[in-house]
């Protein structure tokens, strides 16, 4: 549909961590904003970053970079980047495909992964 976003994303709290929901797509067309939007949601004092993708349909090889830039940046600044997905999603699919699962810290619940960044040392 014209006019209508193709990813919506949603940020939230928990327990002191940033958790960005993705609900949609990403490809080419979204790569740029999502990943902008994404590392500007993490805060100064927070452990990491959660970015739930229980919800996105859809992600081509550029989202996948988003993933792997994100999570570069945020190593550079001792922080951790989990996301969260279903074994059985599009995403989850791409992920093992491309051997980037190996690569990325996966969580099956939002609750998990703020649990596992907290539980780290600073």
């Amino acid at each position: 549909m014209e006019g209508t976003p193709i990813v919506d994303l949603r940020f939230d709290e928990v327990e002191g961590v940033p958790v960005v929901h993705l609900i949609g797509e990403i490809d080419l067309s979204t790569a740029d904003e999502f990943q902008q939007r994404l590392l500007a949601a993490l805060s100064s004092q927070a452990p990491g970053l959660v970015l739930d993708l229980s919800e996105t349909d859809y992600m081509d090889s550029s989202g996948l970079k988003v993933l792997f830039i994100t999570a570069s940046r945020l190593r550079e600044i001792k922080r951790d980047f989990r996301l969260v997905l279903q074994e059985s999603s599009p995403v989850a699919n791409l992920l093992s495909v491309s051997g980037a699962e190996e690569a990325l810290t996966v969580d099956r619940t939002v609750s998990d992964a703020v649990e596992a960044l907290r539980a780290e040392p600073d």
